[in-house]
């Protein structure tokens, strides 16, 4: 084998997610140029070094000194390559090659000592295209005998530096923030700074050593104390590197934001003022600024850092990464959706200033559909927040194209996380609370934006609305048939329903049981004791609609107001509540198990109502204190009914109080007749006969009250 032009070395352990990737996409460089590819494992026991063994020309066992810089040399000490290429298990070499394979075969380069390549570092594991770049010093001429230094962030010493170059078209895209490693990122924090500590004893004053305290600070008190040092070495030494001085400021305002630090906003200023031009400053400084004054309600700085972030964002497009590159970090604000958040916030900030025609451009410019997921949130927020002041519709329109058209053919985890981040705000809006804390001179529309979901065509949202802004039942029911998967819907729908007194459609009844009595506990929670008048009476059509009457139930004893309702009201609920649930739980349950030795596997309120249901046996047949014993009982299963359970045992002191006044001969008339009737259906030409005789007109008061306690129903 000939001597080859490059060696590509890496030091992994435990890298099995992604060393094959990685190994594999060196595949078009090694056709193009002579390489050989040399691995340290330094402990791998996941399969690591098998897979690599595969591809690399080399596999040696270093073991760990905890000191990266001994690993790294390890493998140069093994390279017989003209230039030697670092590389990450967690990074993949981009396929375009073009540029590294002719700076590799031109002669002219032998004068170089190294060279910058882009690092492009995915942020969100569900959507690949948001990342942000950095350059790195990756590719080292092996004449010049240099070697890695640091035991932690490990570099070529500055020799390296001496004359290199930018290869900004040679990508290697890295996935390990987004992905877990090995150890947490506090486990990462520790070991590092341990590491980085023993450098510090020995340099204290060195800037780059306490920007990478600041980086791998595992506490909020060592955040603070380093970033102090930090920014106070930058001052004293009044740094010369002045790409190194920016991103530290940059990493001192992202703590002092984060943490409240008082000297944020000087620390601010001073970068922009020194660093204007600097990618950090103009994008990292800029970005936070903008988020600072969207908080402070500064919507005029918002504006003017928004803009400035722009044309930083607008340069690194252009590669115009100024003359010191990115070779101090990442750009941290420069993907995607950090670009969305910027426009976003001044879109609001133009609709705060009444600005309505640059807050249109900015939402036709980047509409709803283009956000990243995290983004579509803020987007709507800007849009329900003007949707009475500019016409939107066409936007939305658009939208319901795009989130509920024809799905993509192949799954995109994209398109959905967004669409569903789309269903989620909208339902939110249909609840239309305006924000409480509204500067006096601020505003907020008048009502939800129903017309904008309308907009969105043939979909349930866009139905969802049409039942809201429906004025009569008719309209709001025929609107609710078209709704497919009710799973998404808010309960203020199947809420308007209600109240005009209309059923729910049968798809409505395709939900799944649980979102059934979500749908039943927050009807109740939002209507009160309202909801007693609106309780089903027809027999239910199906399976699902009697579990939905019997939730409703449920939600109605939960959420009556036991102590101030009308006591005629409450009994009639109880009643509703008793016959629902004998009727339930005999549907429901098999007969074996409703007995008090396996009612342990019910749900806490199906063992509520089913002592309910014993306690009312129990007092029809006179026996009070099996009564009581079985309410106390139910206490125990689900005991935010002590107040229900209160109120019926008042209701029963009462009733035997009044008992008392009564003479014991027409007490004992009483109980017979009450026996007589308890035996016949109401309406047997017995009982009918029976209400009309004598005797029946004396105990008929004492009948009726006791009957107030008790549904006779439930004995049938």
């Amino acid at each position: 084998m000939a001597k080859p032009l490059l060696t590509i070395g890496l030091i992994v352990k435990d890298e099995i997610r992604c060393i094959e990737r990685c190994l594999k996409a060196l595949q078009p460089l090694r056709e193009a140029v002579p390489c050989e590819v040399i691995v340290a494992d330094t402990g791998s026991t996941d399969g690591t070094r098998k897979v690599a063994e595969q591809y690399a020309d080399l596999v040696f066992d270093f073991p760990w000194i905890n000191d990266f810089a001994a690993a790294r040399n390890a493998v140069m000490d093994r390279s017989s390559g003209s230039w030697y290429l670092s590389l990450d298990a967690d990074e993949t070499l981009d396929p375009d090659i073009a540029e590294i394979k002719a700076f590799l075969n031109d002669p002219r380069t032998k004068a170089y000592t190294s060279a910058y390549l882009l690092i492009n570092n995915y942020v969100d594991p569900n959507d690949d295209g948001q990342y942000t770049a950095f350059e790195a010093n990756r590719l080292l001429n092996m004449s010049t005998g240099l070697r890695f230094e640091g035991k932690i962030h490990e570099i070529w010493p500055n020799a390296a530096l001496r004359n290199y170059i930018y290869l900004r078209k040679t990508v290697l895209w890295h996935d390990g923030y987004i992905h877990n490693g090995v150890l947490t990122a506090s486990e990462k924090g520790k070991r590092n700074m341990a590491l980085i500590e023993q450098q510090l004893a020995e340099d204290p004053d060195n800037l780059l050593y306490l920007m990478q305290a600041v980086e791998s600070s595992y506490t909020a008190e060592q955040s603070i104390r380093y970033v102090r040092r930090m920014v106070k070495q930058l001052k004293k030494a009044r740094e010369e590197n002045s790409v190194l001085a920016a991103a530290a400021y940059r990493d001192a305002l992202r703590i002092g934001g984060e943490m409240g630090m008082p000297e944020y906003q000087d620390w601010l200023e001073e970068a922009l003022a020194a660093y204007p031009q600097s990618p950090y400053i103009q994008v990292d400084a800029n970005y936070m600024a903008v988020m600072t004054a969207q908080k402070a309600r500064g919507y005029d700085k918002v504006l003017t850092h928004g803009q400035s972030y722009l044309e930083g964002i607008e340069r690194l497009e252009r590669g115009d990464f100024g003359p010191d590159g990115l070779r101090c970090g990442t750009i941290a604000a420069g993907s995607n959706s950090s670009r969305e958040s910027v426009i976003l916030a001044m879109a609001m900030a133009h609709a705060k200033r009444r600005e309505w025609e640059e807050c249109l451009r900015l939402m036709e410019e980047h509409p709803v559909e283009t956000m990243s997921a995290g983004n579509v949130g803020k987007w709507l927020n800007v849009a329900y927040f003007s949707w009475e002041y500019i016409d939107l519709t066409a936007l939305f329109e658009r939208a319901g194209k795009a989130f509920f058209g024809a799905e993509p053919e192949e799954e995109d985890k994209k398109w959905k996380l967004c669409r569903d981040a789309f269903i989620a705000r909208s339902n939110e809006m249909f609840f239309y609370v305006p924000p409480t804390d509204l500067e006096p001179d601020e505003f907020y529309p008048e009502k939800p934006a129903y017309p904008l979901l309308v907009a969105l065509g043939d979909c349930d949202l866009a139905y969802a609305a049409q039942v809201m802004l429906a004025e009569e039942g008719e309209e709001a029911y025929a609107a609710a048939e078209h709704i497919k998967n009710w799973g998404n819907i808010p309960f203020l729908v199947p809420l308007k329903l209600l109240i005009f007194y209309f059923p729910m459609p049968e798809p409505f009844f395709e939900a799944s049981s649980e979102k059934l009595t979500e749908y039943a506990e927050n009807l109740a929670r939002k209507l009160g004791s309202q909801i007693i008048d609106l309780l089903p009476s027809q027999e239910p059509r199906s399976p699902m609609e009697r579990l939905w009457d019997y939730d409703l139930y449920i939600g109605a004893i939960k959420f009556a107001d036991w102590e101030q309702d009308e006591p005629e009201k409450l009994m009639k609920l109880h009643r509703g509540f008793l016959r629902q649930s004998e009727q339930f739980l005999s549907w429901y349950y098999h007969p074996d198990i409703l007995s008090q030795d396996t009612l342990c596997v019910l749900p806490g309120m199906h063992r509520f109502a089913w002592y309910c249901c014993q306690a009312e046996r129990s007092l029809a047949q006179g026996d009070e204190l099996a009564y009581v014993r079985n309410l106390r009982a139910s206490l125990k299963n689900a005991p935010g009914m002590k107040r229900m359970v209160e109120y019926l045992l008042e209701q029963l002191e009462q009733w035997q109080k009044k008992q008392k006044t009564e003479p014991p001969e027409l007490l004992e008339l009483a109980n017979k007749v009450w026996e007589i009737l308890a035996r016949y259906d109401p309406n047997d030409p017995a009982v009918t006969a029976l209400k009309a005789s004598p005797a029946y007109q004396k105990v008929a008061h004492l009948i009726e009250r006791r009957g107030q306690l008790i549904s006779t129903n439930i004995l049938q």
